[in-house]
C-alpha cells in the first residue's frame, strides 16, 4: 500500500511536468503573441530564456 503522502507527491510532479510540456510544445505560440516582432529566431529565443530561467526557478522558490 502506497503512503499517504505519496499521492500529492506524484500528482504534484506529474503537473508541474505538464506544464513544462506544454509550455515546450506550445512555445512558438507564446513567442509570437508575448514577444516583439523581430525575427523569428529572436523571439524563440526569448521564449526557451523565460522557460529555462522558469525550470530553474521553482526549485529554488521551493526551497525558500
Amino acid at each position: 500500500m502506497l503512503d499517504k503522502k505519496l499521492f500529492p507527491i506524484i500528482l504534484g510532479e506529474s503537473l508541474e511536468a505538464y506544464d513544462f510540456f506544454l509550455y515546450g510544445l506550445l512555445s512558438v505560440f507564446i513567442a509570437k503573441t508575448f514577444f516583439p516582432q523581430h525575427s523569428a529566431e529572436l523571439i524563440l529565443t526569448y521564449s526557451f530564456t523565460l522557460f529555462s530561467v522558469a525550470y530553474v526557478a521553482r526549485p529554488i522558490g521551493s526551497v525558500i
